[in-house]
């Protein structure tokens, strides 16, 4: 996995396997965008994320939660929240 940087948005994304988000949608997510909303810094963090496509048109756009032992196991690196959500997402990185 990659980690990119958009110069335009000064945001972090690692380029995703293209799908179509609703059959008729007129181009593919390509890229994934993750960040930190939330963190308590004790046990637990809210992660949003963006699925874009590569002019940075955004399909969608949710929040998810770690925490427990993915949280403790977590190092403050910038992979891991990527990794996460790509993993619980079942979207293949490339």
């Amino acid at each position: 996995m990659t980690i990119q940087t958009d110069s335009t948005l000064g945001l972090n994304y690692v380029e995703i396997q293209p799908f179509k988000v609703t059959f008729n949608d007129a181009s593919s997510v390509t890229r994934l965008y993750v960040i930190s909303v939330s963190d308590n810094l004790i046990n637990n963090v809210i992660f949003q994320y963006q699925l874009t496509d590569d002019n940075n048109v955004v399909f969608y756009t949710q929040c998810v939660s770690m925490s427990g032992e993915d949280y403790m196991n977590w190092a403050g690196d910038n992979i891991t929240p990527f990794t996460y959500v790509s993993n619980l997402l079942n979207f293949i990185t490339i």
